[in-house]
């Protein structure tokens, strides 16, 4: 399917269509019948110059990484679209054209140049390809699927182009696809985390869910009422699982929504601190590495500390929001670590293991900088920091806070080897990026991911440095 989607001359698509029955055209096109009219110059003479009302206007883009279009919350269709040479979108707006070359509105505006990245004709580097393979997961996570077992099946034609991009790019034989990742790539690939407000947002419209946050009136002080309320919530809000095995856990594709990846603009590489041993995949139907699959395994090596406990809680505020609060912590020569993060699935997470995990592994995967030149202007995307890092000295039984952790002198005790990823570097933001791991209940001494985390800002960087000063370089296998 995805070779008559890259030979065909022209795809129409029914962008503002709910159902293959209602046809191109919609009833209300504001932006394609836009009042305009031509410039005349102080002699009265006509010009080429054409004034339109302005209106907001989103690009075809935006409109695909939005999801207002129906067709663009339905997985399939993304790589329909990318795969497509040329594409005559019919919106509910008007209608758009796309193709490698530019992008041109019904409502008169001047056209603007395509920035589609999977053209074959155009250069890349291998680092390019990744960060484009990045962005493409983003976007395609968030889609909704009526099977998820058509996760990995329905990127296909998109792994074949990019496998065709990275030959290419390189003289060496096409990167290993695995599980919806780059192995020549695989541990920035890692460092996917928990969604943005915004993409998770969209994805609870495009697949008609509610927003379970806020569970109402906070009046009562039925406890009963209260526990009634917060189980219906966790109930609805349990959907993250795909009901059957689709991916290992250290792929995105092993839970249902939305991810998110640190993005740097402009670009800057990924710098992994960690190396990989092993990864590989068993297809449902042999030597189709790109379609279902029934297991998956890697083996890294690097620095991990062991020992942590995990613990959670449900936070009920006035104004009736409920937010789920979980911690790491590990206590150690007189000293508490304590970590804040966000798991990857917490309903499920604690409706399988409970809220209070014992011997959690934190594995360090790699740093990644935003350098700005002079007045050069850059952006962040994807930033997801813990919301409180400390470390307690233990006094008596009773935690006394060292203020601003003035008294780590971290730069004595971390491994040498490490010294660049704690290091405060005034030419530049550093993020440091961290997997979390839990022994798995099938397989033992292998582990389960549960979650990942970035780090930076002074004080939390000094935190997690004087916590991997008690890192061992180990081998670890994920499933």
């Amino acid at each position: 399917m995805c070779e008559v989607y890259s030979g065909a001359t022209l795809t129409l698509s029914a962008d503002g269509s709910n159902t293959a029955t209602q046809g191109l055209f919609q009833t209300d096109q504001a932006l394609s019948k836009l009042d305009y009219r031509t410039y005349t110059d102080p002699d009265g003479d006509a010009t080429p110059i054409v004034l339109i009302q302005p209106q907001p206007h989103p690009t075809v883009s935006s409109r695909a990484l939005d999801l207002s279009q129906p067709i663009d919350s339905r997985g399939w269709t993304m790589q329909e679209r990318l795969m497509s040479r040329r594409v005559l979108h019919f919106t509910s707006d008007e209608m758009a054209w796309e193709c490698d070359t530019l992008t041109e509105c019904e409502c008169r505006r001047e056209s603007g140049p395509s920035n589609r990245e999977l053209s074959l004709g155009r250069k890349h580097d291998m680092q390019s390809i990744y960060d484009t393979w990045r962005l493409i997961i983003r976007a395609y996570a968030k889609r909704s699927l009526a099977h998820e077992s058509d996760k990995m099946p329905a990127l296909r034609g998109l792994v074949d182009r990019f496998q065709r991009l990275m030959a290419q790019a390189s003289d060496t034989s096409p990167d290993e696809y695995v599980a919806g990742l780059w192995r020549g790539d695989l541990v920035a690939q890692l460092a996917w985390k928990p969604p943005s407000p915004s993409d998770l947002e969209a994805f609870m419209k495009a697949t008609n869910r509610r927003n379970i946050d806020n569970i109402g009136d906070t009046n009562t002080e039925d406890m009963e009422a209260w526990m009634s309320v917060l189980k219906e919530r966790n109930k609805q809000g349990d959907w993250h699982e795909s009901g059957g095995y689709v991916a290992p856990t250290w792929s995105w594709a092993h839970l249902r929504g939305p991810i998110s990846y640190l993005t740097c603009l402009p670009s800057t590489p990924f710098v992994p601190y960690a190396n990989v041993i092993e990864a590989q995949t068993v297809p449902v139907i042999p030597d189709e590495p790109t379609g279902q699959l029934c297991s998956g395994s890697i083996t890294l090596h690097g620095h991990m500390v062991h020992g942590l406990d995990f613990d959670s809680a449900q936070g009920i505020y006035e104004d009736g929001t409920v937010q789920d609060i979980c911690f790491l912590s590990l206590e150690k020569h007189g000293y508490r670590w304590s970590i804040e993060f966000e798991p990857d699935d917490v309903a499920g997470l604690t409706r399988r293991r409970g809220c209070n995990l014992t011997d959690v592994v934190v594995f360090l995967l790699g740093t990644k900088d935003l350098k700005l030149d002079g007045g050069e202007e850059g952006v962040v995307i994807g930033v997801s920091k813990p919301t409180e890092m400390s470390r307690h000295k233990q006094e008596t039984g009773a935690d006394i806070l060292e203020a601003g952790v003035q008294n780590l002198n971290i730069t004595r005790s971390i491994p040498h080897e490490l010294f660049d990823v704690f290091r405060q570097d005034l030419d530049c933001a550093r993020w440091s990026s961290y997997l979390v791991l839990v022994e798995s209940m099938e397989e033992k001494r292998k582990y389960e991911r549960i979650g990942c985390f970035d780090v930076w800002g002074r004080q939390d960087i000094e935190v997690i440095g004087s916590l991997f000063a008690e890192s061992k370089i180990k081998k670890i296998a994920i499933i």
